[in-house]
């Protein structure tokens, strides 16, 4: 077992006493007054357990992803109104105020209340407990971590945690730490050699944090890991950074390429491993036939993914297990390894996936390697996308202190909907935000069952008139006459835009403006209560006259507001190849 996997066993092993030590410790007694004092609480050291409303702690105890610290800066008094924002769509005022003698802030709104007692080892440290009720639901923290300072700024300042963008990197050591280990240990021969162990050292960690065996940090101009374990001539670091996909043709700022940094003693074993690495990265392909439509379909999948077009909804996770995310990836890999297709699909694509596309055809990939790092950047990408769209106000109802979804936080699904949960607590804004944005208007009790708001809800008479007015805000329009349908995706250059005139169908149409196309019909369908399907047949006319030529475009349309929501649009012609996008749409 290498060391650093022995380190992080020990780490595993003390983690509950580490958690557990601040409240075995000897408690002082409270500072007297929280004057011009800042709190700042560490919420990514908490441990949190989730109970019903106002029910006492009991486990599990599990952690959120990283939190951002929790800061009450206090002005010149032990208790003051601060104004914060959950989004744009959704302000509140807190009170906040500080008990010196049990040690206790809490703070107050129409949407949320905590309680917070802060466990001092000394004057300005110690570990706190926190009990936050919020949407029909409690959450308990314990082990958190604070710092008590002095602030100049005597305006009342309140930040509430906030899920950070990305996770702890999963490190990829698979034998790199103790290859790392090796080389710090190595006397250098030379100052060439000292410089290249220098950089080694410097860049292996990041290869391990970054899990990319290609990286190069941006002072190196070029230089990757290969190019200095070439250099430095050390055959198990090239044979490692070989296997876990680094570039064979990758070169610096200055036209150096891998082949022309290999020297040393071991340079006639070097130059074998890199040719033989070559030799399997171009092998002719053996997989199953590509159909290029279906590649072309996965990439356009994998473009909206990686685009965030479908975070749209305020009722969208990410997903545990994404097949089709998976299935995707191997569809282009295949497609690339085997040459068929123009690779204009997969070039075009959003910036991430094009490159690890790229290191398909300079490094040697195979396809589950790059499955895993399709998967890897599409979910911190969604991750990063999620934490946008909270801060924009479009995911309202994903918030982590809104505590909507219990299985984004590692708890069961308790079949409770989004817009029950803000109903059961009495949320008026919330109810009626989750009702203009989210595709899912049923109320779910704990049991899945649609059933009515419960009558000792908080603001229940307000609340059940807003369900009522809002039932059908979501409908598809039945008439689209005098309307423009605008559609957008990552995949298309600028908009599309068709236009009604008169009624929903619309026969024999004039020539389209700026194109040699003239109508046959344009259709209008609503297929569900939120659903619909716009048809665009057309026939190249020019000056005027039919021709042999015809266009089929349909967008199946769902909207997530009386006017706006997810399409996709799909364009056939008799010329053309067959054509899928994925975007948004409006319709005014």
């Amino acid at each position: 077992m290498s060391a650093y996997k022995k380190s992080a066993m020990i780490y595993r092993t003390l983690l509950p006493a580490l958690i557990l030590a601040p409240h075995l410790l000897w408690a002082t007694q409270p500072v007297p007054t929280m004057s011009g004092q800042c709190i700042r609480i560490a919420m990514a050291d908490a441990n949190v357990a989730r109970v019903g409303l106002d029910q006492p702690a009991k486990g599990p105890w599990y952690r959120l992803s990283d939190l951002t610290d929790f800061v009450l800066d206090f002005p010149a008094a032990d208790s003051f109104t601060a104004v914060t924002a959950y989004c744009p769509n959704l302000d509140a005022e807190v009170a906040v105020s500080y008990d010196a003698e049990q040690g206790k802030v809490k703070l107050l709104s129409e949407n949320f209340s905590v309680d917070i007692v802060l466990n001092f080892i000394d004057k300005a440290t110690g570990s706190a407990e926190i009990i936050w009720h919020e949407a029909g639901n409690t959450r308990h923290f314990r082990g958190a971590s604070f710092t008590v300072q002095a602030e100049a700024d005597d305006v009342a300042h309140l930040e509430l945690p906030m899920e950070q963008i990305a996770r702890d990197p999963e490190m990829l050591d698979d034998g790199l730490q103790e290859i790392l280990w090796d080389i710090e240990k190595m006397v250098p021969g030379n100052a060439t050699e000292k410089l290249y162990k220098k950089r080694l050292t410097t860049l292996l960690p990041h290869v391990m944090m970054t899990q990319d065996a290609s990286y190069t940090n941006p002072d190196y101009k070029g230089n990757t890991a290969l190019h200095y374990a070439c250099g430095l001539s050390h055959v198990e670091l090239v044979q490692w950074l070989v296997k876990h996909g680094a570039d064979l043709q990758a070169y610096t700022d200055k036209g150096a390429s891998i082949d022309a940094c290999v020297g040393g003693r071991n340079a006639a074993a070097i130059k074998t491993i890199l040719s033989e690495a070559r030799a399997w990265r171009d092998r002719p392909y053996e997989g199953p036939a590509i159909d290029v439509a279906e590649a072309r379909d996965a990439a356009a999948y994998l473009d909206v993914a990686f685009s965030g077009y479908e975070m749209e909804s305020p009722d969208f996770c990410i997903p545990a297990k994404d097949e089709r995310a998976r299935e995707c990836a191997r569809m282009l890999y295949r497609c690339v390894k085997s040459g068929t297709g123009p690779f204009a699909l997969a070039m075009n694509m959003t910036e991430t996936p094009a490159i690890l596309l790229t290191r398909v055809l300079n490094a040697k990939v195979s396809e589950e390697m790059f499955v895993e790092w399709i998967l890897r950047e599409l979910e911190q990408r969604r991750m990063y996308q999620q934490v946008v769209r909270r801060k924009d106000g479009l995911a309202l109802a994903a918030l982590p202190h809104m505590i909507l979804h219990r299985e984004e936080e590692g708890m069961p699904y308790d079949g409770k909907s989004p817009l029950y949960r803000a109903a059961e607590e009495g949320n008026v804004e919330l109810v009626r935000w989750l009702l203009k944005h989210s595709p899912n208007r049923r109320i779910t009790n704990e049991r899945g069952e649609q059933c009515e708001l419960p009558a000792d809800a908080p603001n229940a008479a307000a609340i059940k008139e807003i369900i009522r007015k809002g039932e059908n805000a979501c409908m598809a329009p039945a008439q689209v006459a005098g309307k423009t349908l605008t559609f957008t995706a990552p995949t298309l250059v600028g908009s599309y835009v068709v236009k009604w005139k008169k009624a929903n169908v619309e026969k024999e149409g004039a020539v389209v403006v700026d194109e040699d196309w003239s109508i046959i019909e344009l259709r209008y369908t609503r297929t569900g209560d939120a659903t619909a399907t716009v048809i665009r047949r057309a026939q190249w006319s020019p000056g005027g006259h039919y021709a042999s030529g015809w266009s089929e475009k349909v967008f199946t349309l769902q909207f997530n507001t009386p006017d706006s929501g997810t399409a996709t649009y799909s364009d056939t012609s008799k010329t053309g190849t067959p054509m899928m996008h994925y975007g948004t749409f409006t319709l005014k």
